[in-house]
């Protein structure tokens, strides 16, 4: 039982930083000096690792030029999708990565723009040609 409240005790203990006497909160303890952004686009998996601070800027051309093309990034936290859109969304993703103390990347899955556009065009023609068979309230009187 001891043990036990020594293990605790030892885990409320702020950790202290090497430059000064001021504790660090739980997301600065798990910040690492680099982020590490694991890319999915078609099947190809790939990571790339980038310095503090992240910019979305940075990303942006980093992907177009490893992809070859420009996409649309997408968040993936436990099977969810958000959009990155801005700095903001992005810091946001890197908040959370600091704040958890499993993670050790972001996961950012890749869109291309004509994916998106092909699957709303899809939608919208399958829409059109279900409302044309529905039969007129006058046929049914």
């Amino acid at each position: 039982m001891k043990d036990l409240v020594a293990l605790q005790m030892t885990r409320r203990q702020p950790v202290f930083t090497h430059d000064s006497g001021k504790p660090k909160t739980s997301a600065q303890a798990n910040r690492q000096d680099d982020v590490r952004i694991k890319f999915e686009y078609s099947g190809e998996k790939r990571i790339l690792v980038f310095g503090r601070p992240v910019q979305f800027e940075g990303i942006q051309e980093k992907v177009k030029s490893v992809f070859g093309q420009q996409l649309e990034l997408h968040y993936l936290n436990n099977e969810m999708s958000i959009p990155l859109r801005g700095q903001d969304d992005l810091d946001k993703a890197i908040d959370l990565l600091d704040r958890s103390s499993c993670m050790k990347s972001i996961r950012i899955m890749l869109l291309s723009p004509e994916h998106r556009n092909v699957r709303s065009q899809t939608t919208h023609i399958n829409t059109q040609h279900a409302v044309a068979q529905l039969p007129c309230l006058n046929d049914i009187v």
